[in-house]
């Protein structure tokens, strides 16, 4: 998993894949953070902190509403 956070020190990812537990993302590229994780196919929900702020949905990634009030982003693996 690749995303794009201008200007951050630190960017965590958590999903129904991590069983929603923080996975620290490695600074690749300029703006770049990246991780390699084995995601079994299929529709998986995820969402990222950047600099240890509130869990957000990833750039470009659909948003949708999850069941505390918040949002998470949605990717398919096939």
């Amino acid at each position: 998993l690749r995303v794009r956070v201008p200007s951050a020190r630190s960017v965590e990812l958590a999903g129904d894949f991590t069983n929603w537990q923080p996975i620290a993302l490695k600074q690749g590229d300029t703006d770049e953070w990246e991780v390699t994780l084995p995601i079994a196919p299929g529709v998986h929900r995820l969402a990222i902190r950047v600099d240890g702020d509130r869990w957000t949905t990833p750039p470009g990634v659909v948003a949708v509403a999850d069941e505390f009030q918040g949002t998470v982003g949605v990717i398919v693996v096939r």
